[in-house]
């Protein structure tokens, strides 16, 4: 159960090839923003078909303030001001994105 744990957080190059790079942790840190944002798990089978992984649901979204208010848990939302979520989603865009 923890090795399926830590795999939630695992970069795609570590996954494919095995080896960490400086990248493996900003990914893992921009997993967990989404975490934090979306008030989502890393994988959640119980989601709608292609919501499944948060990250691959999320990572589009993350660049429009549509989609950004179409994914940000509601209870922040109503604490937190929209030009915060709105820089920590910015973050949170950079470490996820595909390419190293």
């Amino acid at each position: 159960k923890f090795l399926m744990t830590i795999l939630r957080y695992v970069a795609p190059e570590y996954a494919m090839t095995g080896h960490l790079l400086v990248k493996s942790d900003v990914y893992s840190y921009g997993v967990v923003l989404l975490e934090l944002l979306t008030g989502r798990k890393p994988v959640d089978m119980s989601q709608p078909p292609g919501e499944e992984n948060l990250v691959a649901w999320a990572r589009p979204l993350l660049t429009s303030k549509e989609g950004l208010e179409a994914i940000i848990d509601p209870n922040l939302g109503s604490v937190v001001p929209f030009e915060s979520i709105d820089k920590v989603a910015a973050i949170a865009s950079m470490c996820v994105k595909p390419e190293v």
